[in-house]
């Protein structure tokens, strides 16, 4: 598929913006670790304080949804979301 492009994630702030509404085959960030299981992110969240641990777990499902985005699987969600797009 043409539309589908590949996010390098070495400069996320620069890139993101320019993948608004495309497609995108996700690669791992260099910039933190890569958890290999939902078990390994949450027993790192718990380590945090209860402020951090909100803070953290907010920002990592906010990511999640993004990707979710890139990867199309939400363009239901996303028409809904801005009908005038």
């Amino acid at each position: 598929m043409s539309d589908v492009r590949t996010i390098d994630m070495s400069h996320p702030r620069a890139l993101l913006p320019e993948m608004e509404g495309k497609r995108a085959n996700i690669v791992a960030s260099g910039f933190a670790h890569q958890p290999k299981s939902w078990a390994e992110l949450t027993a790192w969240l718990d380590r945090l304080s209860a402020s951090e641990r909100a803070m953290a777990t907010t920002a990592a499902m906010m990511a999640w949804n993004l990707a979710a985005r890139f990867d199309g699987h939400n363009e239901a969600l996303a028409k809904a979301e801005n009908p005038h797009e």
